[in-house]
């Protein structure tokens, strides 16, 4: 009987099985300078932007009084401390028909074909701004930041009134919703929009624990494992 060299299967077999693997379990975690919103001057309440965010107004309560930092035990933030994370948020303060957005300053990650992405928020209303809870929406989302435009569609969410702490959640499959943006930088934007009817003054959204992760999309895996499958098979046969 013939006798064949089945290492250099073995060794394509074995490597695709570690890559499958990998996939299997390979979510990435991406770092976001400053995603609680921490800022050491704070006492009470500091405006101005977050450390690592920047603010654009898109009509709202001009700079330096719409938007800050400030501790989570005050009556401002709405729920117990421990419903936020750490001891400090970010808020805006945003009037009648107007929006705002904070967006991390420097580039978070770089899109990647194949990848899923997902990027969650806590969020919640000032306790007495309740009224508003049918009124103010929160919206999150990737940005390219090579083009400066926001991709995919952007995850809305209207917050529950009184103290409610609530998490916001996108999801962006790059290769199919946003090919074009793969090998660009992203950053993250959160925007806070008040489509009240009648005019309060303004009401003051919460931002807390800003997170990026991202998954294979489950074609990658079905790629790898029918791969090795078929290496397999085709052992089999030689032998």
């Amino acid at each position: 009987m013939r006798l064949l060299n089945t290492t250099p299967y073995l060794a394509t077999v074995g490597l695709l099985c570690a890559a499958l693997s990998g996939v299997a379990q390979g979510q990435i975690t991406f770092n976001i300078p400053n995603n609680s919103f921490q800022d050491p001057d704070t006492n009470f309440f500091t405006p101005g932007d977050p450390p690592g965010w920047s603010y654009v107004y898109e009509g709202g309560i001009a700079p330096p009084n719409g938007h800050g930092v400030q501790t989570t035990d005050t009556g401002y933030t709405g729920t117990a401390i421990t419903d936020w994370d750490q001891d400090q948020l970010a808020y805006m303060n945003i009037a009648v028909g107007d929006s705002a957005y904070f967006q991390s300053a420097s580039a978070v990650g770089t899109f990647q074909a194949g990848l899923i992405y997902t990027v969650e928020f806590l969020v919640g209303l000032r306790p007495d701004n309740s009224d508003a809870a049918n009124e103010v929406s929160f919206e999150i989302g990737l940005v390219d930041l090579d083009t400066n435009t926001e991709v995919g569609t952007f995850a809305t969410l209207t917050p529950t009134a009184g103290n409610s702490v609530q998490e916001l959640q996108y999801t962006l499959n790059v290769s199919a919703e946003a090919a074009g943006s793969i090998g660009n930088d992203f950053g993250v934007r959160i925007r806070g929009n008040n489509d009240t009817v009648t005019d309060p003054g303004q009401y003051q959204l919460n931002f807390d624990n800003a997170r990026v992760s991202a998954v294979p999309e489950p074609a990658s895996s079905a790629l790898l494992l029918g791969a090795a499958g078929l290496l397999a098979l085709r052992r089999r046969r030689a032998l």
